[in-house]
């Protein structure tokens, strides 16, 4: 939608507004980057803060390109590719009930718990 606006009304592309646009990917990579290190608070295994930053610089960029926009962080290929594997755990492009659901897991549930203790 940004690059068709972009060949209708080129006008709007001033460098004033592209600069504005920027600065505003790099405020939002900044907290982006704040609140990701406050979560993980470097707990997690296999995400240290500095991949998560580098992660985060990569989707903007990604963002920014794919807008015709010039790129901001030097951040070659995405440095979390498994995150990105993982987040197309959930991602369904069919119909749910015309495609084939493959993100169910199976469990179960055992009753035979003493529920007698529980504090409810």
């Amino acid at each position: 939608m940004i690059k068709d606006l972009k060949k209708e009304m080129p006008e709007i592309f001033t460098t004033e507004f592209i600069d504005e646009v920027l600065q505003m990917f790099r405020e939002a990579v900044e907290l982006e980057t704040a609140w990701g290190k406050y979560i993980t608070n470097g707990e997690i295994l296999g995400l240290s803060d500095k991949n998560l930053e580098q992660y985060i610089k990569y989707l903007a960029n990604e963002r920014l390109r794919k807008v015709g926009l010039p790129t901001l962080y030097p951040v070659g290929e995405n440095p979390l590719k498994w995150v990105d594997e993982f987040s197309k755990f959930n991602d369904q492009r069919t119909n749910f009930f015309e495609g084939n659901v493959t993100n169910y897991s199976k469990g179960g549930l055992h009753f035979e718990d003493d529920w007698s203790e529980a504090v409810i």
